[in-house]
């Protein structure tokens, strides 16, 4: 959840992490360049809101900036699932 209780950020098993607006449901963004299609993982917004970061069953995490989406950094922290 972001800090002023917004936003809701869910981790799917499309491969996708979806921002929702807490109130109506609607989706606000979409982050997506990962795996994620076997386990639920856990995801979170940084402290500042700034960024999104998730780890997957690919070994890797993912870091995108909130707002446009894009992958701010990425790197493989373990193998595979």
């Amino acid at each position: 959840m972001s800090n002023d209780a917004n936003c809701i950020l869910a981790c799917c098993l499309d491969s996708t992490l979806r921002l929702l607006d807490r109130s109506t449901g609607e989706l606000l963004q979409e982050y997506k360049g990962h795996t994620s299609k076997s386990y639920k993982m856990d995801c979170c917004l940084t402290n500042t809101d700034a960024h999104v970061t998730s780890g997957f069953e690919d070994g890797f995490i993912f870091f995108w900036d909130l707002v446009d989406a894009s992958v701010v950094s990425s790197f493989k922290a373990h193998a595979s699932m």
